[in-house]
């Protein structure tokens, strides 16, 4: 990831208000990489936009891992974000978990998937808002 590494039995949690913007990956997510069983918790008011990988240009959600993301205040927006292949926004893989709490998913941009890729992988999403 970019910015933020997380992976294995490990449970994270980025607690705050922050923007992550212009950040990119060689690789997979461009902010945010959640690898294989990691779990992380982004709660705030947070910004991540214009940020760049080859997989989940925002972030990348590795094989049987958990990313949540609650917005609180003016919420999460995910906006910007570009991947050359999947997953503008967000990348989530196999037997993983996105959950999307108060968060704004608009104009990101991939191959395929620009808001949000899933591969056999749960996107839960209660209150969110998307736009092309």
């Amino acid at each position: 990831g970019g910015v933020f590494f997380c992976s294995g039995s490990v449970n994270v949690t980025l607690m705050g208000d922050g923007t992550f913007r212009g950040n990119s990956a060689s690789l997979y997510g461009g902010v945010l990489y959640v690898g294989e069983f990691g779990r992380l918790r982004l709660e705030g008011n947070a910004t991540i936009a214009d940020n760049l990988a080859v997989v989940g240009g925002g972030a990348y959600v590795g094989e049987n891992a958990t990313l949540v993301a609650v917005g609180k205040g003016g919420g999460i927006t995910l906006s910007g974000n570009s991947a050359s292949s999947c997953g503008g926004g967000a990348y989530v893989d196999t037997n993983s978990v996105l959950e999307l709490v108060s968060v704004i998913v608009e104009e990101n941009n991939a191959s395929y998937g620009g808001g949000i890729f899933g591969l056999t992988s749960q996107v839960k999403t209660p209150s969110q808002q998307f736009s092309p």
